[in-house]
C-alpha cells in the first residue's frame, strides 16, 4: 500500500514538473519576439522610424538565437539558386570557377563573404572590408557586361526570398512585420554599399515607406524575375553536377540522386527546372514534411528559447592570434580555413564528414588554408593581393556612409514623440541675432579621398551649417590643384559631410583660423576655383544633400552635373540682403532655367526644391537621399571608363557652345562687392 501511494506521489510530481514545465515554455517561448515588436506596438512608432543598428540588432537575433537553422538554410539556398539564372551559371563557367578544382574554395569564399556581410554591423571594419572585396571581385565583371545589375538585384532578393519561405514553413513561429522590416532595411543598405540599382523595382523612382514594404516589393520582384528569366541551360546543370553531384562522388550513386531530391523540396517549380532537379516524389516528400512537421511542435512546445550564451556565430569573432587571420569553423567536404583541432578533426560531426569522403582539417598541407583567411585577399587566386587600392577607397567611401541612420525617413532622423529638441533653421530672410556665426573650432580642411578607378571624392565640412569663408577658398583651391596635377583622375565629385547643408552660403563676417585678406584677393582666388572646376580637363559632379544656397548654389552650377537628394534645397537669396548673385549665379540659371524662372527665383530670394529643381533644369537629377550616393557612384564609374582625351575634348566641346562669359562673372563680382559696402550685417547673415 505504501508503496502504491509513493509511486503515485511521484507520478504526480513528474505530471507537475511536466506541467510546470511546459507553463514556462509557454510564459518565455514568445519573450523575445515581444520585445522586438513592443517598441512599434500600438502605433508607437512608425516601422519608418527603424533605424540601421536596430535593423541590424533584430537580424542578429534572428541569425543567432530565434532561426539559426533557418538563417543558415535560406543563405545555402539563395547561394544555390544563382546558377539557376542563366547569365550567372554562364560567368561561373567561362571563369574556371565552376570545376571541380576551383567550384569548393569559390563556394566557401562566397559563402564567408556573405556570412561576413550578414553577421557584422554596417559600420564595422570587418564588414566594410567584406563589401570592399566583393565589389572589387564583381567590378570588372559588371562593367563588362558579364554581371547584370538584375543579377545581383536577384542575388540580393533571394536572400529575402528565402529567409521569408524557409521561416514561414519550417520554424515554430512566422516572422513579424517588424521583423521583416528590419530584414529590408539590412539587405537595402547591403544593396546600396554593393552599388545595386533599385530602378527596376517598381517603387524605385518614388521610395518606399518602410523597410517592410521593399522587402516586400523586393520579394516579389525576384519571384517574377525567376519566372521570367531561369530556364534550364547546360551551364547550370554543370553548376549543379560540380557542386550537389561533386559533395556525393565518393559514395553510391543513390546517395547523389537522394541529395538532389531533398534540396528540388525546398524549391519552387521554376527553380527545380532551371537547376535540372529531379522532383522529390510523394514519399519522399511526404517524410519531409513530417520531419519538418515534428521539429516545429517540438520548438513550439517543448524548448525554451535559446539564451545567449549558446548563440549560434556564424563567423569566428576574433581572428587567429598567430596568423592574424580568421578561421571557417563550418566544416565541409573540403575543410578550407578550417583550424586543424582536436573538435575539427575528431569531433562527431567532423568523422561523419570524413565518412562520407570529405577530407581531414589540415590534410595536404597548406592546399586549404588551415591559417585562415584573409577578407582583404580572399577570392580567386588570380586575384589574390590585387585591388588593395580600390578596396581602401571603397571602405573609406563607406565610412562616410554608413553612419546610423533611418534609410527610410525623410530627413534620415526619427524624432522620439514627447522629446522636446531645438533645432536652428536656416532662413534666408534673416537669422536671428542670437545664433552664433561658426566657431573657429568648427573648420577642417576638405577631405579629399585616395582616386578609386579614376574618381575622387572631396568632402567639405565647415561647421554646422557648412559656411564657405576664406580658409574653405584655400583649401578647395589647393585640393583643385592636387586633383589637376594627378593625371589618373576623371571625375571629381563634391560633397557634404552634413546633410542638411551642402554649402549653406558666403560667410559676410568671415570667421575661421585665419584673417582674410583684403576682399579683391579672396574674389580673385574664389572666381579662379569656379573657371577651374568649369573649364578644368577632370569632370566635376556636384553630390547635394540639404542646402545649397547663395553662393553654393553658385558652385554646384560651375560643376558640370548636378545630383541632388529630394529632401535637397537650392537657392539664390541674395536679393533679401540687398546684394546680387556675384559668382555666375545670374549667367548659369538664365542658361539652364530661362530667362522668366531665373529673374523669379533670383528676384523673390524663395527656396526651390529639388524635384522642382530638376523639372526645369537646375539639376540634372534627384533621389530618395539614400540613393543619391550609389547613383552618383554608378554615373561616375561609366564616365571614369572612357578615355581621358575623349572626355577632356568632349567638354571644351560642350563649353565652346554654352559657357558664360568670364568677363560677366567677373562684372558680377565687382557689383557684389560695391553693394556689400553699403549693408550692415549685424544681424543679417548669408
Amino acid at each position: 500500500m505504501r508503496a502504491a501511494i509513493e509511486q503515485n506521489l511521484w507520478s504526480v510530481v513528474a505530471v507537475a514538473i511536466l506541467f510546470g514545465y511546459l507553463l514556462l515554455v509557454q510564459l518565455f517561448r514568445y519573450r523575445r519576439a515581444d520585445d522586438i515588436t513592443s517598441k512599434y506596438a500600438f502605433k508607437k512608432r512608425p516601422l519608418s522610424s527603424m533605424k540601421t543598428h536596430e535593423a541590424f540588432s533584430i537580424m542578429r537575433q534572428l541569425q543567432q538565437l530565434e532561426f539559426p537553422y533557418a538563417m543558415n538554410k535560406a543563405r545555402t539556398v539563395a547561394l544555390l539558386k544563382a546558377g539557376g539564372i542563366p547569365t550567372m551559371s554562364k560567368l561561373f563557367a567561362v571563369t574556371g570557377q565552376n570545376t571541380r578544382k576551383n567550384a569548393g574554395k569559390r563556394a566557401v569564399d562566397t559563402e564567408i563573404l556573405i556570412r561576413e556581410v550578414q553577421s557584422n554591423s554596417h559600420d564595422s571594419q570587418r564588414y566594410m572590408n567584406s563589401i570592399a572585396r566583393m565589389n572589387y571581385l564583381h567590378a570588372r565583371y559588371r562593367q563588362a557586361g558579364k554581371i547584370l545589375d538584375d543579377d545581383l538585384l536577384h542575388t540580393l532578393g533571394t536572400n529575402i526570398v528565402e529567409i521569408f519561405n524557409i521561416i514561414n514553413v519550417s520554424e515554430w513561429r512566422q516572422l513579424s512585420a517588424v521583423e521583416k522590416c528590419a530584414v529590408g532595411i539590412f539587405h537595402k543598405v547591403l544593396g546600396e554599399d554593393m552599388l545595386i540599382p533599385y530602378s527596376s523595382l517598381p517603387s524605385g523612382p518614388d521610395g518606399w515607406t518602410d523597410g517592410l514594404h521593399f522587402a516586400n516589393e523586393l520579394y516579389e520582384w525576384t519571384v517574377g524575375y525567376e519566372q521570367r528569366v531561369a530556364k534550364p541551360v547546360a551551364t547550370g546543370d554543370q553548376y549543379v553536377r560540380v557542386y550537389v553531384d561533386g559533395a556525393t562522388a565518393a559514395l553510391p550513386r543513390p546517395f547523389t540522386t537522394l541529395l538532389r531530391k531533398v534540396i528540388a523540396f525546398d524549391l519552387d517549380e521554376t527553380m527545380r527546372i532551371s537547376l535540372n532537379l529531379e522532383r522529390p516524389g510523394v514519399v519522399l516528400s511526404l517524410f519531409l514534411r513530417s520531419i519538418r512537421g515534428l521539429r516545429k511542435v517540438l520548438l513550439r512546445h517543448l524548448c525554451l528559447p535559446r539564451p545567449e550564451f549558446l548563440a549560434v556565430h556564424n563567423i569566428s569573432p576574433q581572428a587567429n592570434l598567430e596568423t592574424n587571420m580568421y578561421s571557417f569553423d563550418q566544416l565541409t567536404l573540403q575543410p578550407w580555413y578550417v583550424k586543424p583541432n582536436a573538435w575539427n578533426i575528431w569531433s562527431p560531426k567532423a568523422l561523419l564528414f570524413q565518412a562520407f569522403g570529405g577530407r581531414k582539417a589540415g590534410s595536404h598541407g597548406d592546399r586549404y588554408h588551415p591559417e585562415g583567411y584573409d577578407l582583404q585577399t580572399i577570392g580567386p587566386e588570380p586575384q589574390k593581393g590585387k585591388g588593395m587600392e580600390e578596396m581602401n577607397a571603397t571602405v573609406e567611401f563607406l565610412k562616410m556612409r554608413n553612419t546610423d541612420r533611418c534609410p527610410f525617413s525623410a530627413t534620415g532622423v526619427y524624432e522620439y514623440p514627447r522629446m522636446v529638441r531645438f533645432q536652428v533653421v536656416y532662413r534666408p530672410l534673416l537669422l536671428a541675432e542670437n545664433i552664433q556665426v561658426t566657431p573657429r573650432n568648427y573648420h577642417r580642411p576638405p577631405t579629399v579621398l585616395p582616386p578609386d578607378g579614376g574618381i575622387v571624392y572631396v568632402k567639405i565640412h565647415n561647421g554646422p551649417t557648412n559656411l564657405w569663408d576664406w580658409k574653405v577658398t584655400q583649401d578647395v583651391a589647393d585640393a583643385l590643384d592636387r586633383i589637376e596635377a594627378d593625371v589618373s583622375i576623371k571625375v571629381a565629385i563634391f560633397k557634404s559631410d552634413n546633410d542638411k547643408f551642402f554649402i549653406a552660403h558666403y560667410d559676410l563676417n568671415q570667421p575661421g583660423p585665419e584673417a582674410p585678406p583684403i576682399e579683391t584677393q579672396q574674389h580673385d582666388l574664389f572666381s579662379r576655383i569656379l573657371f577651374k572646376i568649369a573649364k578644368s580637363r577632370v569632370i566635376f559632379i556636384a553630390e547635394i544633400m540639404g542646402a545649397a544656397r547663395g553662393l553654393g548654389s553658385e558652385f554646384i552650377l560651375h560643376c558640370d552635373m548636378r545630383f541632388a537628394a529630394k529632401t535637397a534645397q537650392l537657392g539664390q537669396p541674395e536679393i533679401t540682403v540687398g546684394l546680387i548673385p556675384g559668382a555666375g549665379g545670374i549667367e548659369y540659371l538664365v542658361r539652364l532655367v530661362g530667362r522668366a524662372r531665373a529673374l523669379e527665383y533670383i528676384l523673390s530670394g524663395r527656396d526651390v526644391d529639388a524635384i522642382t529643381a530638376e523639372k526645369i533644369g537646375w539639376i540634372n537629377q534627384s533621389f530618395e537621399p539614400m540613393e543619391l550616393a550609389t547613383a552618383v557612384q554608378q554615373l561616375a564609374r561609366r564616365i571614369a571608363s572612357f578615355s581621358p582625351e575623349a572626355l577632356s575634348a568632349t567638354k571644351q566641346r560642350v563649353n565652346s557652345q554654352c559657357l558664360p562669359r568670364d568677363e560677366d562673372i567677373l562684372e558680377d563680382v565687382e557689383i557684389f562687392s560695391a553693394l556689400r559696402k553699403n549693408i550692415k550685417y549685424s544681424s543679417r547673415k548669408l
